[in-house]
């Protein structure tokens, strides 16, 4: 099982539409499979190939990857120092 479990994370709706207002947000879910898949697309990628990893994954954007993959990398971090300092 994923240590940070289900992730979620919030997304802007930026698409010049005058329609949609500038706080207008949702939230993308990340199963653990597709934490799976961007992980080993980031590992064979590596950060600057977004397009190319995000069209390994169903329903993502690049963008979208991109930002999990950060999130993703903040929360273990900020895991390691929980640990470390805990014991």
């Amino acid at each position: 099982m994923n240590p940070l479990g289900h992730l979620q994370f919030q997304a802007s709706n930026n698409n010049n539409n005058p329609d949609k207002s500038r706080g207008d947000r949702h939230f993308v879910t990340w199963s653990e499979q597709e934490d799976n898949i961007l992980r080993e697309q980031v590992r064979i990628n590596g950060t600057e190939r977004w397009a190319i990893i995000a069209s390994q994954l169903k329903d993502k954007t690049s963008r979208q990857c991109r930002r999990s993959d950060l999130k993703l990398l903040w929360t273990m971090s900020q895991m390691e120092h929980i640990l470390e300092y805990s014991l």
